[in-house]
């Protein structure tokens, strides 16, 4: 289970289409809408999935995002477990 943490403070809760194998790259690239670069959390077990050019791209700022991962995130970012990613 993996959460989608959106910039007005909203998430929604969501799961990988083949949960054996993880998100894929469209999945991850539809909800964050744009590329995405992998952001470690303080807590090891989970990671950020965000947009890599969102700040370039104007997007707000992700306040939920940005203090799981102790640096500034723009955009809709994934919490998920790196499980979920594959890793």
């Amino acid at each position: 289970m993996a959460h989608i943490l959106y910039t007005d403070y909203s998430s929604t809760t969501v799961y990988p289409s083949e949960l054996a194998e993880g998100f894929t790259c469209k999945e991850i690239q539809t909800a964050i809408d744009g590329y995405f670069e992998v952001i470690p959390t303080k807590d090891k077990e989970w990671i950020l999935l965000v947009d890599e050019e969102g700040q370039l791209k104007g997007k707000r700022k992700n306040e939920q995002a940005t203090i799981l991962a102790g640096q500034f995130i723009c955009g809709t970012a994934i919490l998920c477990t790196k499980s979920e990613m594959g890793v």
